[in-house]
């Protein structure tokens, strides 16, 4: 039997895991799929979401896991185009991990 076994007491991560799922590419168009974009994932605690232009200008942030972006930026619906997002997740223990990269959005 392997001694690291994945049943033991307390919490114990699995190894080489994305613990975060990111929709790519996102469609807010009303059609009731993919509206979002929120993170999804295991083993989180918490986290703190950023989302930008491709000029860097910020345009959601938000510490709250219930809370997604839709796509509205000052009332409007952002354009189609490539957005960077920045995600400080924190794991059951505490441990604190950096997520970033792009993703389409598409109408």
């Amino acid at each position: 039997m392997n001694k690291k076994s994945a049943f033991t007491v307390g919490l114990q991560l699995p190894q080489n895991m994305d613990m975060l799922m990111k929709p790519n590419p996102y469609t807010p168009d009303g059609n009731n799929l993919n509206e979002r974009f929120s993170p999804n994932g295991i083993y989180i605690y918490k986290y703190h979401m950023k989302i930008y232009n491709r000029y860097g200008q910020k345009l959601f942030d938000s510490d709250a896991c219930q809370n997604s972006w839709d796509g509205i930026f000052d009332g409007k619906p952002a354009p189609d185009g490539v957005y960077a997002y920045d995600i400080d997740a924190w794991d059951m223990k505490g441990k604190k991990y950096r997520f970033g990269g792009t993703f389409h959005l598409l109408r």
